[in-house]
Order: structure tokens, then sequence, then C-alpha cells
């Protein structure tokens, strides 16, 4: 009797598809996973060192000197947000439009040192949520 040991594609697969039936007890866990994993997310998103800064840009402030029309925009940690259960299973944690442009310079900039939080917030979300998944689709199917 052989042994045969799957990858996580083929893991997360195969509870898709046993979990396909159970669309109430699939979107309970993915809104379960979503609401940890936006935990972990914030948990990476970096602190600015600048506590006065107020996020916006040189030309940002001209125009709304011109405008007068005044914008504040939160700090990342504070401004994440979780979709909803698509139809095909999907669920999404990030930014909203207003901050998610700060957070994807990876490689850093000339004044700003690289910092990979997003991927290291992803690998852990993928590890609890395949474990958090699992333990709540045994409970849910009685296994």
């Amino acid at each position: 009797m052989a042994v045969e040991i799957k990858g996580q594609t083929e893991l997360d697969s195969s509870l898709k598809s046993l979990v396909a039936t159970e669309k109430r007890l699939r979107n309970k866990g993915l809104r379960h996973v979503g609401v940890l994993g936006a935990e972990i997310l914030k948990q990476e998103t970096p602190l600015g060192r600048e506590k006065s800064s107020d996020r916006k840009w040189k030309a940002q402030r001209q125009y709304e000197k011109k405008y007068n029309k005044f914008r504040t925009f939160p700090h990342l940690e504070n401004d994440i947000t979780i979709s909803g259960v698509n139809a095909d299973g999907t669920l999404e944690i990030g930014y909203t439009e207003d901050t998610y442009w700060r957070a994807h310079f990876p490689l850093g900039t000339i004044h700003q040192a690289p910092d990979n939080f997003m991927e290291r917030a992803e690998d852990a979300i993928a590890e609890m949520a395949m474990d958090e998944l699992t333990r709540i689709y045994k409970e849910g199917l009685g296994l």
C-alpha cells in the first residue's frame, strides 16, 4: 500500500469539490478565514516613521488649496477591506481604492527601503486558511 502525498493545490481542489455541494458551509468558512486574514494583514502592515505625515503629495496639496476640496487618507492598516464570497468561492482581502496604490512598492523607492510585507502576509494567510477551512469543513460535514 502506497501513501500519496498531494500538494496544497490538489488538497485545495479536493476540499473545494467536497464542499461545493454545501455552499453555506463554504461561505461560512471563507468569511471566517477572511476576518482572520485581515487581522494578519493588519499585523504585517508596517507603520510609517513619520507620525505627522498627512499622506499626501505636493500636487495634491496644491489642488486642494486651489479648489478648497480636502481629503484625508487613512493609514494602510486602518483601511483593510474584505470582499464578499464570489460565486466561484473566492474571497479577496486587501486595501481600499484610496490606499492600495501605496502598498505596491515591494522593491522600495529612492526614499523607502524595500519591505515585502504583502508576501509575508500572503504566506501566513495561506497556511492559516488551509488549517481553518479544513477544521470548519470537518465540523460542518461531521467528519
